[in-house]
């Protein structure tokens, strides 16, 4: 785990992107935030990487990383998709057959 912490405007997300551009497919990452910037931060990635989906990124909020580490669903069960986030499943399911 890698926590990365300043002021606002000195380059955390610019350091975030590059570092997980850097990785490239071959591990799986998890990108916690703040909740209301989930879907931003998946859109924005995925503009940085220049992509329209990605498999191995899970953009979560901390309320749901605190969950999947106990063990829960803190979503009840219901895991509700954006588009990025069907887009990325579509295309890890594309991969695999490949």
């Amino acid at each position: 785990m890698n926590i990365i912490a300043a002021r606002q405007g000195r380059g955390k997300t610019t350091e975030i992107y590059r570092r997980i551009k850097m990785l490239g497919d071959e591990e799986k990452i998890y990108l916690i935030v703040p909740e209301q910037y989930t879907y931003e931060t998946e859109c924005a990635l995925l503009k940085y990487l220049n992509k329209e989906a990605v498999g191995n990124i899970e953009v979560i909020s901390l309320t749901l990383f605190a969950g999947i580490l106990a063990g829960e669903n803190p979503r009840g069960g219901i895991i509700a998709l954006s588009d990025e986030m069907k887009n990325m499943l579509v295309k890890s399911i594309i991969d695999k057959k490949a």
